[in-house]
């Protein structure tokens, strides 16, 4: 399984706007049945080559006590689901036990133990998730009144994850899956990440995912999603120097961009710590920040679809902004932004 970076891959938002829609777990399936009637008959290896990225899927100054939160999922050069697990509580019957849940994807070796969370009659749903840093084991903490809550929560390790589920998915093929060895630390040990120094030649691609820019785009944008963001920052590191994709050469070839279209002094005057902004470490200028978006508003071959890949009023980050859902004629279209703040 070779990774290129893509953010995008089994990504529910997008999978639920095609058509038809699609199910993460429908899309496993999928490649499975693919890999199968291909001729796989039996498989004693999966590995996933995620090296088109480093192994730094944690920027070293996002804030500790939010990194099981979405929007601090590991950046991986094989990323699934968003890198998150999303759980759906039940409330129980009785009305104070703790909840039941279930999971998506729906990997088989998972476990959330739900025993902290309590099921309430009156008040909020005040579900979370907690998981050590270094460890796919989930806790649910909480209270869960109502059945209709999703609840994300990071995955650590994403690349061995989905070697995994595509392990699990193979089985349920029918396609003869290398189970020795397995235990509940490795529930599928024949996956493994590739090596620095291995090399692969001539293996066959029997299936390919891609996504288009615009749709990455959008979902930097209008929802923005930090994973997206901060793959594209790793990507164009790789991209342009031919390495491993980093926080440090993505930011490099940004500021070499920088000196470019907006001179030196722009460039020198700017940090670039990571792609999305969770790290207090960037800095940017009002003036700079806005030469840069006149500089892409002059450039036709990007105008369109960087503004058509921004949120407007009632979409997205500013579906409730501009007097939505009040006004919703007037607004649309109006206005294109991308919403953010700064506190502290």
């Amino acid at each position: 399984v070779v990774g290129d970076g893509d953010p995008a891959l089994g990504d529910p938002r997008i999978l639920g706007s095609t058509e038809p829609p699609m199910t993460v777990d429908a899309l496993m399936a999928r490649i499975a049945s693919a890999l199968h009637r291909s001729g796989l008959e039996s498989v004693s290896e999966i590995v996933v080559d995620d090296r088109v990225f480093d192994r730094d899927w944690i920027h070293p100054s996002w804030p500790e006590n939010q990194l099981n939160r979405w929007y601090c999922a590991e950046v991986a050069g094989l990323n699934f689901h968003t890198n998150c697990l999303t759980v759906y509580p039940t409330p129980a019957s009785d009305g104070f036990s703790a909840p039941t849940v279930r999971i998506q994807p729906g990997a088989d070796w998972i476990r959330v133990d739900p025993h902290r969370a309590k099921t309430i009659t009156r008040g909020q749903n005040t579900a979370w998730i907690t998981r050590p840093l270094t460890a796919n084991e989930f806790s649910m903490r909480g209270n869960v009144r109502h059945a209709n809550q999703e609840i994300d929560v990071t995955l650590h390790d994403v690349p061995s994850f989905f070697g995994m589920l595509l392990a699990q998915s193979l089985r349920d093929a029918g396609v003869s899956i290398d189970m020795a060895g397995a235990s509940d630390e490795r529930p599928y040990p024949l996956v493994r990440l590739a090596r620095d120094d291995e090399r692969f030649h001539d293996v066959p691609a029997t299936t390919v995912v891609t996504t288009s820019i615009d749709d990455v785009l959008r979902r930097c944008n209008v929802h923005s999603q930090n994973l997206f963001a901060e793959s594209l920052l790793k990507r164009i590191g790789h991209e342009v120097t031919g390495e491993k994709g980093s926080w440090e050469n993505g930011g490099a070839v940004l500021r070499m961009l920088l000196t470019e279209r907006l001179g030196p002094q722009a460039a020198s005057s700017t940090v670039i710590a990571d792609g999305s902004g969770m790290s207090r470490e960037n800095q940017v200028s009002a003036g700079t920040l806005t030469d840069w978006l006149a500089t892409i508003y002059a450039d036709e071959s990007i105008r369109d679809a960087f503004v058509d890949s921004l949120a407007v009023p009632g979409i997205g980050t500013l579906d409730d902004r501009f007097g939505y859902p009040r006004r919703p004629v007037e607004m649309y279209g109006q206005v294109h932004a991308k919403s953010g703040y700064l506190n502290g």
